[in-house]
């Protein structure tokens, strides 16, 4: 028995490689176009134009990016953890608890990351490369916490 493989990218490729593109800060025409046209060797600019396969390929690539993004900005959430930045209740000054862990304080990183960060955006919006790198967002955190540890 043979299986069927769609000659056109699905509605699921189609939701994953949208959702993808945006978790990694790719959403503007552009990029999507210039990703989309590497994916098919130039024939279409269009990601409704994309054959099943190129989908399926260009997921992948997107999903491993995405990953290693992530693993990066676990790096600024690990500082952050050094730095003691967690939620604390404004009457009692109590470290607030989520499964008995303190809860980081992402409204105060990504305070941090927009005024402070060379992206001057939150911490999610960086791309890989704006995380990575001497001056990038995870070196300006770790000079940060040395600085703090050096003051001590």
């Amino acid at each position: 028995m043979d299986i069927l493989i769609p000659d056109k990218m699905n509605s699921a490729q189609n939701r994953a490689f949208h959702k993808l593109l945006n978790d990694l800060g790719l959403n503007n025409p552009e990029d999507k176009e210039n990703i989309v046209r590497g994916a098919t060797n130039g024939r279409t600019g269009s990601s409704r134009q994309m054959s099943w396969y190129e989908a399926d390929e260009t997921i992948r690539g997107l999903r491993s990016q995405s990953e290693d993004t992530n693993k990066l900005r676990r790096k600024v959430l690990s500082c952050c953890h050094q730095l003691g930045w967690y939620v604390r209740d404004p009457e009692t000054n109590e470290l607030q608890l989520r499964n008995n862990k303190p809860v980081l304080d992402m409204e105060r990183i990504d305070s941090y990351c927009t005024k402070h960060g060379k992206g001057h955006k939150p911490l999610n919006e960086y791309k890989a490369e704006e995380l990575r790198g001497n001056g990038g967002l995870i070196f300006q955190f770790e000079m940060m916490l040395k600085n703090r540890l050096n003051a001590q």
